[in-house]
């Protein structure tokens, strides 16, 4: 599993929180083989944050005749990378209120404003369980009312 996640192509995407370029391909299927392979190993949670962020937006591509080239976001997918990264006890509180606040927009871009609300009440749930600083549970708090707004004004 070592060699999967340490390769070059993969640090570019840990970089890059994931890409669709071809010149990643490489990279992308050695994250795919971590999760398809060894997907209940504590690691496999980093290749599902960057194949979720990079899922749940769109990637633009140049071509040869220099053509645009858009995929949109799959929030499908960003869904369920990111719904098992914010399960993951294991990950920095940092990146799991990033992976929580990508996977409330990703479930409104299905429609389901409902269910993105409830991704915030619950990012701010689990912080307060976690018993992290006041100040910063005041910030955690401000972000989900930020990012429920923001996110209601887009469906709007």
């Amino acid at each position: 599993m070592a060699e999967l996640m340490l390769g070059e192509d993969q640090g570019k995407l840990f970089s890059l929180m994931g890409s669709d370029s071809p010149a990643l391909r490489a990279g992308n299927e050695a994250l795919d083989e971590v999760i398809g392979r060894y997907g209940d190993h504590p690691l496999a949670v980093y290749a599902r944050l960057v194949k979720g962020l990079n899922a749940e937006r769109e990637f633009k591509e140049l071509t040869a005749g220099n053509r645009l080239r858009v995929r949109p976001p799959d929030p499908k997918q960003g869904i369920e990378h990111l719904t098992a990264v914010a399960r993951d006890a294991g990950i920095d509180n940092i990146t799991l209120n990033l992976a929580m606040r990508r996977l409330a927009r990703a479930e409104a871009r299905q429609g389901d404003i409902v269910r993105a609300n409830a991704v915030m009440d619950k990012m701010v749930a689990t912080f307060e369980a976690k018993g992290v600083n006041e100040i910063v549970l005041g910030q955690i708090r401000r972000q989900a009312e930020l990012t429920k707004s923001a996110l209601s004004a887009e469906l709007s």
